[in-house]
C-alpha cells in the first residue's frame, strides 16, 4: 500500500495557480487550496469562519453515516 504524502497532494493546483492569469479563476484556486489544506489538517471551525463563507450559506455535508444540510 502506498503511503499518502500530504506535502505533494496539491501540486497540480499549485501549478495551475502559478500560471492562471484570470483573477476570478485564480481566487477560486486559492480558495480551494486553502479549504482543502484546512480540511486535511482538521481545522473545520476555520473552514466555516466568516472569511471563508457567504452571508447566507447553504451547505451540504456528506459523511459515511449520513448526508445533511445546513442553512443560515
Amino acid at each position: 500500500m502506498m503511503k499518502f504524502d500530504i506535502t505533494t497532494r496539491l501540486k497540480v493546483v499549485e501549478r495551475l495557480i502559478d500560471r492562471t492569469t484570470n483573477p476570478r479563476h485564480r481566487a477560486i484556486l486559492l480558495n480551494y487550496d486553502r479549504h482543502s489544506t484546512l480540511e486535511v489538517c482538521g481545522y473545520y471551525e476555520e473552514i466555516l469562519g466568516p472569511d471563508m463563507t457567504v452571508e447566507h450559506p447553504h451547505y451540504v455535508f456528506h459523511s459515511p453515516q449520513r448526508t445533511g444540510t445546513q442553512r443560515s
